[in-house]
């Protein structure tokens, strides 16, 4: 009897063993998987490189409104708005960022950028190509503030609908 007990404790301390390495593999699995889906994202980043921006007014090209560089981890625009960028959702086309702490106006607050899927037709200046985008939300205290807003932005004609609560209107990129 007491063999049995003692086998019967080893095996069940080498299935706690064993069910514990699956947990782990699983979480690891889930971890590489949540990595991986990120990289992708921000490989399919497509608004990444150098641009010059601009605004529409009227339902016209408005001019010119300095230059940015965006990555998948910034969007820069030099003397002007340093953001950094916490969160691409792809699907739903909008970044999360936090503007930079020296910002003359929103230092360190949070924000939502939302943009169109870049095109080759109707582009400002007769660009090759162009994206449309705006911020949706903006100059909020916390990331969780800006993820719980439910404006919704609507790009059907951009150059005359507004964007986010203070119904901004929708700014342009295109090629540096």
């Amino acid at each position: 009897m007491r063999k049995f007990r003692t086998k019967a404790i080893i095996l069940l301390f080498a299935l706690s063993l064993i069910n514990t390495a699956c947990f782990e593999t699983e979480k690891s699995e889930s971890d590489n998987n949540a990595l991986i889906m990120a990289i992708v994202q921000a490989n399919n980043f497509e608004i990444k490189g150098s641009w010059n921006l601009g605004f529409y007014t009227g339902g016209t090209d408005g001019g010119s409104a300095g230059s940015s560089v965006v990555t998948q981890t910034s969007w820069k625009e030099p003397g002007s708005q340093q953001l950094t960028i916490l969160e691409i959702d792809i699907a739903n086309k909008r970044f999360y960022y936090q503007f930079s702490a020296d910002d003359a106006f929103n230092p360190s607050k949070y924000g939502r950028m939302d943009w169109a899927t870049p095109h080759t037709n109707d582009c400002p200046g007769g660009a090759s190509i162009c994206f449309e985008f705006c911020q949706a939300v903006y100059a909020e205290n916390t990331l969780a503030d800006v993820k719980s807003n439910s404006i919704v932005s609507d790009h059907s004609n951009y150059k005359t609908n507004g964007c986010g609560a203070a119904s901004f209107g929708w700014n342009y990129a295109v090629p540096q």
